[in-house]
């Protein structure tokens, strides 16, 4: 549950909310595939990277399954045997033809040299067909061994550990591992609509962290939801603070509203453009002015 605190509590001007932080990050993986845990080289509460290797399946089969794939589709041993064979039909055509101009040959043996040519030809685009489809087999396995490996989608803790190595995993399984990520934390609140409607993405917020060491940081909105609860007439609105410390999420805190941030006026205030004094006659340009 989240509490609301309208202005006039805390600073003057601000809308204080009170929330509760979350991960940014918080998710359960899997392997996409059934097997049994070879490796699992992580460890409850470790930091990992986007892309490090969290667990293997054991995949002795698929390794040589693939290394078979690899041989035939590196193997041209039955092109070059149907080329030497179209090679061999189209030579003996040639000669057929010439049989047939002396009168040596008949013209059922020149026609059954030439079929013998098309089949041969035939015969050669099929093989090279053959070491496509294989070479694409090969490509699908190493895509299928890759699978093998869970990945880490994104960098974070390792939080539970639901499988252990020799366990096996399958469609019933929900999950290998959770991850999260609290650095930078999210902050969903439900903001009263008569200051939702003047945030804006990007727009700084002030969140007090209450609870053991008091901590005050600024964040960032990231988000403001398109549709408003009719009930209680809030908007929510994430805000994302960093969380440089490691505060665990589940915190309660205060977010503040300010009407301007100390970094929002300075920023005003540097880009600020000087409004030409109306009490001040504008220089004249060109021809003098008549007396």
């Amino acid at each position: 549950m989240v509490g609301l605190a309208w202005p006039g509590v805390g600073l003057a001007g601000d809308c204080v909310v009170e929330a509760i932080t979350r991960p940014s990050k918080d998710v359960v993986i899997t392997f996409v595939r059934p097997g049994q845990i070879a490796k699992m080289p992580v460890k409850i509460g470790q930091r990992v990277k986007v892309g490090e290797v969290l667990a293997e399946l054991e995949d002795s089969a698929e390794r040589i399954q693939l290394a078979q794939l690899k041989a035939k589709a590196d193997d041209v041993t039955l092109i070059r045997a149907r080329q030497a064979s179209l090679d061999q039909a189209q030579v003996e055509l040639k000669m057929t033809r010439d049989a047939f101009k002396t009168g040596a040959a008949t013209e059922l043996e020149v026609r059954r040299a030439e079929l013998q040519v098309t089949m041969a030809r035939a015969e050669l685009d099929l093989a090279k067909f053959q070491r496509k489809v294989t070479q694409l087999q090969h490509k699908e396995a190493q895509a299928q061994l890759a699978r093998m490996k869970l990945i880490s989608p994104t960098d974070g803790v390792v939080e539970v550990i639901m499988i252990d190595a020799g366990e096996s995993v399958d469609a019933q399984n929900k999950g290998v591992m959770r991850l999260v990520n609290i650095d930078p934390l999210w902050v969903d609140v439900p903001v009263p609509l008569v200051q939702a409607r003047k945030l804006w993405l990007g727009e700084l917020a002030v969140v007090d962290f209450g609870f053991g060491q008091k901590e005050t940081r600024e964040g960032q909105v990231v988000h403001i939801a398109s549709v408003a609860d009719p009930a209680s007439e809030t908007l929510w609105v994430r805000i994302e603070v960093a969380n440089p410390s490691g505060r665990p999420s589940g915190e309660s805190v205060r977010v503040r509203f300010r009407e301007k941030t100390i970094s929002q006026a300075k920023a005003i205030e540097k880009n600020k453009k000087p409004k030409p004094d109306k009490t001040t006659r504008p220089p004249t340009t060109g021809a003098k002015e008549k007396k």
